[in-house]
């Protein structure tokens, strides 16, 4: 397995990403518009990228699979495009 190699306004920029996500999502579910296994994965999702881990593309992409908002969608998928191409 290969490790990323990112910069650090990469990592920064990630860390916006993921922010970004759990925000909208923390909005969504304060408005019960969310699922729990949506937040659940998200909130695990936040926790991996903490911890950098090679989990969280895994967990993001899923999300992008699963979610049917399209903020969620557009966010998650480009946390894993920027981090991980």
């Amino acid at each position: 397995m290969s490790e990323c190699k990112i910069s650090a306004d990469e990592i920064i920029g990630m860390g916006k990403t993921i922010e970004s996500l759990m925000e909208k999502i923390r909005i969504l579910e304060e408005e019960n518009k969310i699922i729990q296994a949506e937040w659940t994965m998200c909130d695990r999702a936040c926790k991996m990228w903490n911890k950098r881990s090679e989990k969280l593309k895994k967990v993001l992409y899923k999300i992008t699979v699963q979610t049917k908002d399209d903020d969620i969608f557009k966010l998650a998928n480009d946390a894993v495009e920027n981090y991980y191409d």
